[in-house]
């Protein structure tokens, strides 16, 4: 009986020790994978502007007097397209 009063103490801080781990490995993905969700995002916002960009081009040299203000759909994402001549 008196020998097995020693390993409750071993065996709570042992546990707390496992626990402590598996709180920072949560941790630490959850914040890896909030790192990769904001770079995949950025990526593709700057994607779809650069879309917007090229569609612009192309209105202006299909038409070398196009002034004008239109949405554009890219991968669910709208893009604000203003085309000025001289000034906005």
């Amino acid at each position: 009986m008196i020998k097995g009063i020693s390993s409750l103490p071993v065996i709570l801080l042992l546990g707390g020790i496992i626990v402590t781990f598996a709180i920072g490995a949560t941790l630490l993905i959850f914040l890896l994978n909030n790192a990769n969700l904001g770079e995949r995002m950025a990526a593709e916002a700057l994607t779809a502007d650069r879309s917007g960009i090229e569609d612009g081009i192309w209105r202006v040299i299909r038409n070398k007097n196009y002034q004008g203000d239109y949405s554009l759909i890219v991968n669910n994402r709208t893009v604000d397209v203003t085309i000025c001549k001289d000034t906005c």
